[in-house]
């Protein structure tokens, strides 16, 4: 984070490519998954990735998801790339799946008749 104070620039665009080659040879890849979307991408598109995420997940909170989703956000505090590639997808599948049809968000799908 201190090299974000010093650098407005960095903190806006992120590291992104140079990610790797930063911060790999110092052995210090960050092991906090919020922290490391915000290392990689910069500020304004690592808050912009949250809320498209939180957004995605919202229509999945039920009290039957809570023990998923929760146990998906602490464990993604203290291990890395738990929000890249796929697996933020297949999060939300799995969570899909845990509801009937009765259940579906309606702002995911809307049927016409």
């Amino acid at each position: 984070m201190q090299s974000y104070i010093n650098d407005w620039h960095l903190a806006l665009k992120g590291y992104g490519e140079n990610y790797e080659t930063t911060f790999r040879p110092i052995g210090a890849i960050i092991h906090n998954s919020f922290l490391e979307v915000i290392a990689y991408t910069g500020i304004v598109l690592g808050i912009l990735y949250f809320y498209i995420l939180i957004r995605a997940i919202s229509g999945y909170y039920k009290y039957e998801n809570y023990k998923y989703i929760f146990s998906y956000l602490f464990f993604s505090l203290f291990l890395h790339s738990t929000f890249q590639g796929v697996t933020p997808f297949l999060f939300i599948v799995i969570l899909s799946l845990s509801l009937d049809e009765s259940e579906t968000p309606k702002n995911l799908i809307s049927y016409r008749s």
